[in-house]
């Protein structure tokens, strides 16, 4: 999922008379309220319609959803080495960065998202690091490494 941003967005305020008053989400934010079937929360989770309520008005904008093409990782975790007596897995501080099929990147750190990744690999036993080797991080269904040493 990709966090909801209206940063830029702009819409008219049509009066009786015809007159159009632009007024923009960055000046009038707490104005602003926005929901629908594209939305859970604060996240953009499918393609759809996205309702924009302004002073009680509503107009709808449909949105897409780019899809993950790959991850790298931007910076590696705090640990990256291990031995017998400290050998849980700790990938706090990692980020990677998201590339989407439209070209668009996104940093996202583990420690803000860590339900939406998960470990494998041949130097792990669930979260225990049993040797050195390269630790698979999945996040949306694609796939990067990341050596660590025992």
């Amino acid at each position: 999922y990709v966090e909801f941003d209206a940063s830029g967005l702009v819409i008219n305020e049509v009066y009786s008379n015809g007159v159009k008053n632009p007024v923009a989400y960055d000046d009038h934010r707490s104005d602003f309220s926005f929901s629908g079937s594209a939305l859970t929360s604060t996240q953009v989770t499918s393609a759809g319609d996205v309702t924009i309520t302004y002073k009680s008005k509503t107009c709808t904008q449909a949105v897409t959803l780019a899809n993950v093409e790959s991850i790298a990782v931007e910076t590696a975790p705090t640990k990256t080495s291990y031995g017998s007596m400290d050998n849980t897995l700790d990938m706090a501080g990692l980020v990677i960065t998201v590339t989407y099929d439209n070209g668009d990147t996104a940093d996202v750190a583990y420690d803000d998202h860590s339900g939406d990744f998960a470990f494998s690999g041949d130097c792990l036993s669930d979260t225990t690091v049993t040797s050195a080797g390269d630790v698979t991080i999945t996040y949306a269904e694609k796939t990067t490494t990341q050596t660590i040493s025992y």
